[in-house]
């Protein structure tokens, strides 16, 4: 998280489609509610208007003799009501992740897997995202509930890459290109928050793909604290917290904490990411660019080799960097370096030898 992270404009309208996926799978698990009951009309117990349930009623039976969600929602409707009890308690504490990242907060509860329905639990939720995608939330960026002018996957990362950035990746600092949405916490293992927007971040593709981030664990489940020791890009960003160091002639570049305390954020942050690594090839990549282009300045006449003039020139392109461009921290962190006396003669050196 090298740059600051801002909530998009649709926010309110993802957090009232996020409402209605958790009141939907709540009135599910309702003792009162029978397979029979899941019906056009009945769904006015999930939302009072009238556009939001015929919404709701397309997207569990979008066209006739397709009724795989509909199905779904049946068969956790038809649930014991000991499975919906405990599957309600679960809902209500994960639809509170937000709150462990705010502040300490009750144990948060490991994935229902063993529960008997979890399949359709899961292929429900998870197709909440799917309809993000392709046919909107019905609601505005305000959050109230519209027809025309619903919320989709596209309007969410248009509006984060043109508040955040729309070229570098705010995890890694390097090129977005084409970005992916990421779930902090793991759709697939909690697919309650597929469209929470606390839990939705464009990022690269490297980022968001293994050996990287992709599926694994940004917390600890059952702990009392279960997310106390990790960034997350809304509510406890990584922005400012940290600094690039690289001990020169090692090749590795590495972040330090600027507060002690997020010491073991920061270890958590670059193990997921794979950070380390990645920012060592680019700094290593960025230097060996560096130095073919001095070489050939010097091979042109167009470079003197002398302290003054290499110095003059290292401080120029320093000065020319742009902090909104791709991997800016990694460039000013070996362009700074380099105008140090020790490092400055060492490319002295190598310029010499031509």
């Amino acid at each position: 998280m090298l740059r600051p992270i801002h909530r998009v404009r649709c926010w309110k309208g993802l957090q009232a489609g996020f409402d209605l996926q958790v009141n939907l799978v709540l009135w599910l698990c309702e003792p009162a509610t029978k397979p029979i009951g899941v019906s056009k009309s009945a769904l006015s117990a999930v939302h009072p208007d009238e556009g939001v349930q015929t919404w709701l009623w397309n997207f569990l039976l979008p066209r006739p003799k397709h009724e795989r969600l509909l199905k779904a929602a049946r068969q956790l409707a038809g649930q014991s009501n000991t499975a919906k009890a405990r599957l309600q308690v679960w809902i209500k504490e994960v639809r509170d992740a937000d709150r462990q990242f705010k502040h300490r907060h009750a144990a948060w509860p490991a994935p229902l897997k063993g529960l008997p329905k979890w399949n359709a639990f899961k292929e429900l939720n998870e197709a909440f995202y799917e309809r993000l995608k392709s046919v909107g939330v019905p609601f505005s960026t305000s959050g109230k509930p519209s027809k025309t002018r619903r919320i989709f996957y596209k309007d969410f990362v248009e509006q984060f890459r043109k508040l955040n950035g729309l070229e570098v990746c705010v995890f890694c600092g390097g090129p977005l290109g084409n970005p992916k949405v990421d779930h902090w916490v793991s759709k697939a293992k909690y697919p309650l928050l597929s469209i929470a927007p606390h839990n939705l971040t464009p990022i690269c593709h490297r980022c968001n793909e293994p050996p990287c981030k992709g599926t694994k664990d940004v917390f600890q489940a059952g702990a009392a604290n279960a997310f106390g020791d990790w960034f997350h890009p809304y509510f406890r960003s990584g922005f400012g917290a940290y600094s690039l160091i690289h001990d020169w002639p090692l090749t590795r570049v590495e972040g330090a904490a600027t507060d002690s305390t997020k010491n073991l954020h920061l270890q958590n942050l670059q193990s997921l990411l794979e950070l380390p690594n990645r920012w060592t090839e680019e700094f290593q990549l960025k230097y060996d660019s560096l130095r073919r282009t001095l070489r050939k300045k010097v091979r042109e006449g167009e470079l003197q080799v002398t302290t003054v003039a290499l110095h003059a020139k290292i401080a120029e392109w320093h000065g020319e960097l742009d902090e909104h461009r791709p991997h800016y921290a990694v460039h000013e962190l070996l362009l700074r370096q380099a105008q140090q006396p020790d490092r400055l003669s060492a490319w002295l050196l190598d310029l010499q030898e031509i």
